[in-house]
């Protein structure tokens, strides 16, 4: 492992591990100033499953509190490339297959600023879809993608580029400048990395480290996703599921909090 000198003072850095430092934001910031289930300060001998849900993967821990308030890694982390990404990823062949690669990636090119207000927008929808919602999922298609596609395909409206679709033209409609979709073919998604997200999550409490534990904390931008939540409290619906206040900054604001109280000591395995 290569490391670079920064010039700090080692009397002046702290290395937090970013399940520390959640663990941390959990146990003693999250807890101020919101009517959300917190993890709270934990008894001494307390264990826990932390489960990051990241933008690229997921990583879940196992942590005791120590009677010193220190924190103990009974289980490391380990980490699936299961986060909001692979989401992500989906949605974009999707869109792929919708309007044809190279017309995407000519999009793309040309028009970045457009292509990232579609990113922000699917960003948006992945926060708010609710899990057994009826209906329809509405998201704005910039004007240039439109233009570019009834160019490429020789038609005279974007409905067409759908119709002349074999794969989508049933899975999808266009209607004043909005691709819609059915909830239930929008949640599918999600499905197949929520689905592997609840197995991976499995597969860790069969360890004998993690066997009696009946606390999951979710961290993490994507752990604020709707289905992930709902996913996870149907599956393990006999445990204590705590979701944090602005999960995504978790591990930001536990550092912060650690940097400031210089309280982490390590537990070494």
């Amino acid at each position: 492992m290569h490391f670079l000198k920064a010039g700090i003072k080692k009397d002046n850095l702290t290395i937090a591990l970013e399940p520390e430092a959640a663990s941390m934001y959990c146990q003693y910031v999250a807890k101020e100033d919101t009517l959300s289930p917190t993890l709270g300060v934990v008894k001494p001998g307390t264990k826990y499953i932390l489960i990051d849900l990241g933008g690229v993967t997921a990583n879940v821990t196992v942590h005791q509190k120590c009677e010193d308030n220190t924190l103990e890694e009974v289980l490391p982390a380990s980490g699936e490339p299961l986060g909001g990404k692979a989401v992500d990823d989906r949605f974009m062949n999707f869109l792929k297959e919708l309007v044809g690669e190279n017309v995407l990636e000519e999009f793309k090119k040309e028009n970045m600023e457009d292509y990232n207000e579609i990113t922000r927008s699917f960003e948006t929808k992945k926060r708010t879809i609710k899990p057994d919602k009826s209906g329809n999922t509405r998201m704005p298609i910039p004007h240039a993608l439109v233009k570019l596609c009834t160019k490429s395909h020789g038609v005279k409206s974007f409905k067409e580029v759908i119709q002349k679709n074999d794969t989508h033209r049933n899975n999808v409609d266009f209607i004043t400048g909005k691709l819609v979709w059915n909830n239930d073919f929008f949640r599918g998604f999600f499905k197949k990395t929520i689905d592997q997200i609840v197995k991976y999550i499995d597969e860790i409490i069969r360890e004998s480290e993690a066997r009696d534990i009946r606390i999951f904390v979710l961290v993490g931008g994507f752990s604020e996703c709707l289905l992930v939540q709902d996913a996870i409290k149907k599956h393990f619906g006999d445990v204590s599921i705590i979701i944090a206040e602005e999960a995504g900054l978790a591990v930001l604001k536990g550092a912060v909090f650690l940097a400031k109280c210089q309280m982490l000591s390590r537990v070494d395995q």
